[in-house]
């Protein structure tokens, strides 16, 4: 399974892999399951014994076991872990440069997109393994989805456009052409929280989109003020 476990990490964050990879995953393992004749022959599944491989693996596996199997979350993982025989993977971090004090959990993972499929937050028969793929590329945006047609996360753009591919003239988006693309996907407004130096917000105003500024240092965490205008704007805006 090794060449499904490829996880690009920021510093000392290795998993889980994210939507597109899982759902692909989820299909071809369906896929070979409903190829294989009932009963009599068995889906042998491998990565090497790397702590990282194997904690992706297995959450691969348990989240399978929810979304297709329509196992609970905690069945899944028991499923796994073969009823507590085999020692639960590495708890996954976070992306920031510090000492991790919290951690991720398989059962947290499996837990996670169960929610999702309760709450109609997402759903695996619908998603879209290209328009993820497509909007993830930084020349594109670097954009996901939270709240699919409510709230989306994106890449802050620069001032100046940064080649990523000088053969195919890649680069990363300015200003003006988030406009564009977030009025095409039904954007109203705009939350930085980024240093004002970073773009000139008239790209976004010009273009009719709201925009408002709540920083705070990268890789911390918002204080409550700025959390509670957030989530007063994110209201105002459903």
């Amino acid at each position: 399974m090794d060449g499904d476990l490829v996880y690009a990490r920021f510093f000392a964050d290795f998993g889980p892999l994210h939507l597109a990879r899982t759902v692909r995953f989820c299909h071809n393992l369906e896929s070979r399951l409903n190829l294989a004749p009932a009963g009599r022959k068995r889906l042998v599944l491998y990565c090497s014994d790397h702590p990282h491989k194997r904690a992706n693996a297995l959450t691969l596996l348990a989240i399978f076991l929810v979304v297709v199997g329509g196992l609970s979350p905690e069945l899944a993982v028991t499923r796994v872990l073969k009823g507590g025989e085999l020692p639960p993977p590495f708890g996954f971090r976070d992306a920031s440069c510090g000492v991790c004090t919290f951690f991720i959990t398989l059962l947290d993972c499996a837990r996670a997109v169960h929610k999702a499929i309760s709450t109609s937050l997402w759903s695996y028969q619908t998603f879209s393994i290209d328009e993820y793929n497509h909007l993830d590329c930084l020349d594109n945006g670097d954009i996901n989805w939270i709240v699919p047609g409510k709230l989306i996360a994106f890449s802050g753009p620069q001032r100046e456009r940064i080649v990523l591919d000088a053969e195919s003239g890649a680069t990363t988006l300015l200003a003006r052409d988030y406009a564009a693309l977030f009025r095409s996907l039904g954007v109203t407004c705009v939350i930085r929280f980024n240093e004002a130096t970073t773009y000139d917000r008239k790209a976004f105003t010009h273009a009719g989109l709201r925009h408002i500024d709540l920083p705070f240092p990268d890789g911390s965490n918002p204080s409550d003020d700025i959390l509670f205008k957030f989530i007063r704007v994110r209201q105002q805006s459903f």
